[in-house]
Formats: C-alpha cells, sequence, structure tokens
C-alpha cells in the first residue's frame, strides 16, 4: 500500500496523549495486563534503576498489596530488580496463573447453573478472555483441549447446547468435529446472529414506536362532517384549539 507523504508528515505532527498507568493491586488476574505494560520500563536502557523504582511505585495502587511489597524495599537503584522480582515471585508465577484462569472459567460454569437467562454475547466474551490469558501463558487449545473443552462446554445454558448438539450432528464436514476450536467457532456464529436479530428487533421497535407517537399526535379538529352533527358540541372526544367556537374554514364565528 502507498502511503501519500502529506498524509505521513500530517500523522507524525500529530500529538498523541501520554499512556497512563493502569495501576496493578495484587490481583492475579491483572498481573498479565500489568507485566505486558511495564515491561517496556524494565527493558528500557535509557533509563536508570532509580527512575525504574520510581515508575514501579506509580504503577501499583495505594495502599494496596502490590505497592506495600514495592515500598518494603528502600527505594534505592540497586533494590529495583529485587523488588520488581518478588513481585514476579508473589504473582507472576505460570502455574499459579494457569489455575486462577482456570477457575474462573469454573467460575462462569457455576454461575450459569443459578441464572434462568445468560447474555450470550457477554458469556462468550468471558469464554474467550479467560482462553485468550491461558494461551498468553503456554495453555494452548492443542495443548490442553481435553482439560479446556468440557469447561468451555459446561458454561452454555441448555438451549445453547441442545443448538450446539444440533450443529455437531447436522455438520458433515470437518466443522461438526465435537473439540474445542468447533466449539468456539459455533458460540462466534450464534452470538453474531443474536446481534442480527437484536439489531432488526430494535429498529424495528423504534419504528413502531414513531408509528404510535405519530397516531398520538394526530390532530382531532373537527371534520365537515361534525359541524353538520347537532350533537358536535357535546363529543367529548374533540379538542378544539380556542375557547371561541371559531370556524375552522374562514376562522369567523361559528354558526351552530
Amino acid at each position: 500500500m502507498l502511503w501519500d507523504r502529506r498524509t505521513t508528515t500530517a500523522w507524525s505532527h500529530l500529538r498523541l496523549p501520554k499512556i497512563q498507568f493502569q495501576q496493578f493491586s495484587g490481583e492475579l488476574t491483572d498481573w498479565l495486563r500489568f507485566h505486558n505494560q511495564f515491561k517496556r520500563i524494565h527493558e528500557d536502557e535509557s533509563i536508570d534503576d532509580g527512575g525504574k523504582f520510581q515508575y514501579l511505585i506509580q504503577a501499583t495502587t495505594p495502599k494496596s498489596r502490590a505497592r506495600d511489597i514495592v515500598e518494603s524495599f528502600p527505594a534505592t537503584p540497586e533494590n529495583y530488580r529485587k523488588a520488581f522480582e518478588y513481585l514476579r515471585m508473589r504473582f507472576g508465577q505460570e502455574d499459579v496463573l494457569i489455575q486462577v484462569y482456570v477457575r474462573e472459567l469454573l467460575k462462569l460454569v457455576l454461575q450459569n447453573t443459578e441464572i434462568k437467562k445468560v447474555n450470550l454475547s457477554s458469556l462468550y466474551d468471558k469464554i474467550e478472555a479467560q482462553l485468550r490469558a491461558l494461551e498468553s501463558l503456554g495453555v494452548t487449545k492443542e495443548k490442553y483441549a481435553a482439560m479446556l473443552f468440557p469447561l468451555v462446554e459446561s458454561c452454555l445454558p441448555a438451549e445453547i447446547l441442545r443448538a450446539w448438539e444440533r450443529y455437531v450432528g447436522y455438520s458433515s464436514d470437518e466443522s461438526g468435529k465435537k473439540d474445542l476450536d468447533s466449539l468456539m467457532k459455533f458460540l462466534s456464529i450464534e452470538v453474531s446472529s443474536e446481534d442480527r436479530i437484536k439489531l432488526a428487533r430494535n429498529s424495528f421497535d423504534s419504528e413502531k414506536s414513531n408509528y404510535k407517537k405519530k397516531l398520538e399526535n394526530l390532530s382531532t379538529t373537527a371534520t365537515a362532517a361534525d359541524l353538520f352533527n347537532s350533537n358536535f358540541k357535546n363529543r367529548k372526544d374533540f379538542k378544539f384549539k380556542n375557547n371561541n367556537n371559531n370556524c375552522i374554514f374562514c376562522e369567523k364565528k361559528a354558526c351552530l
């Protein structure tokens, strides 16, 4: 793809906002995000260890476990790597993190046994988040599919499980294999379908609401036939816009 030099020059002068630290409190599920963010500073050779120590303090939440651990080391350049490695030892052990994310999947299983109606789109996003975290820890779908597949399948509500079984039964090609990749592909299709249905229904409901408002706002001014009705003055379902009962055609005093 060819880039216009003027466009490139304009982008080079664009002032981007500064990246703000998302502070780490000591929650194990936040370690990967924190580590991926902070490692740029940790590996930057242009920053001395004293400066890195100050960044490490700022990158932790005040009055949290993580901040307490960092501040337990005297803030000297020599102690920076000790503090960082101690944080990694406390919160970044891969085997512990794997257990955390597997338990998060189990938590989804338990939650869905208590909830009658499950938001499939939200559930799919949560499952994907746990699987991506596990994959970043080396727990690939291929290596741990036998463990992850029944967990993910158990997260699904009954009606989605029935649709999944039909999907597997009706598929004559490899897409009908009962494995984790096929299940996630099926869920992706279901979520996309659900989003399209919601979009269609919301559009219809909006049009229906607008139509009802138009009906409600229709003028109840009397028709010509009503003007000749001797009982017209006693009808309560018509509202005049003025109190003088002027003729609606010539705006003169109505002769009724």
